[in-house]
């Protein structure tokens, strides 16, 4: 597999704030989770034909000419479960459900194709700062600071709970039976789920923040505040290589399978052969690089307030062109050969080969925007009350 080829992969985007919706809960007695009814659901929306010009929905408008000229068509709104207070705090789209975490820990599922939703539970106990959710397979991870837990993604019941050995800051990698965590105390953590012990530890300087990041079977590498970066063998925690650079990240470190990309704080984005922990280049910027940056054939997409959008070479770091006018924009996907970004309030879509904007739209009212799939996925927005909306490629 050449390097062109391989996915794009990162985090593309924070998930965004929703307003307050009221519900009830009720415990369950089996020590699950506690189940949350669903709001009542008001009959299913048809979308309007092409020619209509807006749909209101709990106060927000859907400018369909808007999402057209994006290259997406509205299919529906579904509404996730809010506890009292509650605000969204991450959305993750798959091609066969969607998740939602709210705040006050209640996990609602969708169903992609007509945003009903499956179910939806309160987790158990839950008492620290949540931390954020991995799906392998039918089963989802959510992380507490001091909590593992596993649901079974298909029906909500919760498989398996774990008290972890330390306060944790990150998502887990997981791999077989490890989960593998970042601390604020700066050590790299190997949980044992199924005996709930740990199997290796590995000190870096400095609080960790970024998720660890998967580069293949064998190797993760993390990325602490101060700067230390490192490369470890998933199964033994022995180091395959460590680094250091002059500042932390706001964002995550992102990676082509080969290459470890690090947009950091210090005003640079450092590429790092994985296998070696070799720095192949470093490009600098004039500003701090708090938003996350996207690999995508061979090119690294980020952006600052003052250097605007920028693609840069994969193999040597040299800017291939640059969008000024587009500081603090982000790519969520590509829509029929073009890049989508987001910066927040407007979206645009650009020629990838030579930073043309083909459109730009004002999206009021929209707090986070993310695909299911990199490339010509669905496109899930985050909008009004705590509502969330699926357009469709056209």
């Amino acid at each position: 597999m050449s390097r062109r080829t391989v996915r794009a992969m990162g985090v593309i985007g924070a998930a965004a704030a929703a307003m307050l919706t009221a519900c009830e809960s009720q415990e369950t007695t089996d020590g699950g989770p506690r189940t949350v009814p669903a709001p009542r659901q008001t009959p299913m929306e048809t979308p309007p034909p092409a020619e209509a010009g807006t749909t209101r929905i709990d106060g927000f408008d859907i400018v369909h000419n808007s999402w057209n000229s994006l290259g997406y068509r509205w299919d529906w709104a579904g509404s996730p479960v809010l506890s009292p207070g509650g605000v969204l705090e991450f959305v993750d789209a798959y091609h066969d459900r969607i998740v939602a975490q709210e705040s006050g820990s209640v996990i609602s599922v969708l169903d992609p194709r007509s945003g009903a939703l499956l179910w939806s539970a309160d987790l158990p106990g839950r008492a620290s700062r949540l931390v954020g959710n991995v799906r392998v397979d039918s089963s989802l991870f959510s992380t507490t600071e001091t909590d593992l837990f596993e649901i079974d993604i298909n029906t909500g019941n919760l498989l398996d709970r774990r008290a972890l050995t330390n306060v944790v800051n990150t998502p887990p990698v997981i791999v077989d039976n490890l989960a593998i965590f970042g601390t604020s105390a700066g050590e790299v953590l190997a949980y044992n789920r199924s005996f709930g012990v740990d199997v290796w530890k590995y000190a870096l300087n400095g609080p960790i923040q970024a998720k660890p990041l998967r580069i293949d079977d064998r190797d993760v590498a993390f990325v602490s505040q101060v700067g230390d970066v490192v490369f470890l063998d998933v199964l033994t925690g022995r180091s395959k290589g460590r680094q250091r650079i002059s500042g932390g990240l706001a964002n995550d470190p992102i990676t082509d399978g080969y290459r470890l990309f690090i947009a950091s704080e210090d005003q640079s984005v450092y590429a790092y052969d994985a296998a070696t922990a070799e720095r192949l280049w470093r490009h600098r910027t004039s500003r701090p690089i708090r938003t996350q940056p996207v690999y995508w054939d061979n090119v690294i997409y980020y952006s600052t307030a003052e250097n605007g959008f920028v693609a840069l070479d994969g193999d040597n770091g040299e800017p291939l062109w640059t969008l000024p006018e587009l500081g603090n924009a982000w790519v969520v996907g590509l829509r029929d050969g073009l890049l989508v970004t987001w910066d927040g309030r407007t979206a645009h879509t650009i020629d990838p080969e030579f930073g043309d904007i083909v459109t730009k739209v004002e999206l009021p009212g929209v707090r986070g925007l993310r695909t299911d799939q990199f490339v010509d996925g669905n496109l899930y927005a985050v909008a009004g009350a705590g509502k969330i909306l699926r357009f469709s490629p056209r």
